[in-house]
């Protein structure tokens, strides 16, 4: 879960230190080290020096939610279904 949550930080603000987002999060020591050394072993984010940073690749995970939010902002219509007993 925290996984997700620092992806999408990333995703929003393109970089942050890792300081920052210890702070943010709340967590002490080796916490959010752990999750960090995972997203940087599959490869979706990069450590450079203290600021953490989202892979390109990492891009496409967004981009398609976003372009699915793009595309379902027409307007939206409500059907109601009137059952007959």
């Amino acid at each position: 879960m925290v996984d997700e949550f620092i992806l999408r930080i990333l995703n929003t603000v393109q970089s942050i230190s890792v300081n920052r987002l210890t702070r943010f999060f709340g967590f002490e020591g080796r916490d959010l080290s752990i999750a960090i050394s995972d997203l940087q072993a599959r490869g979706v984010v990069v450590l450079e020096a203290d600021t953490l940073i989202l892979h390109a690749s990492s891009q496409e995970l967004f981009r398609t939610s976003s372009y699915c939010s793009i595309e379902s902002n027409a307007a939206i219509r409500y059907i109601s279904f009137k059952r007959n007993i």
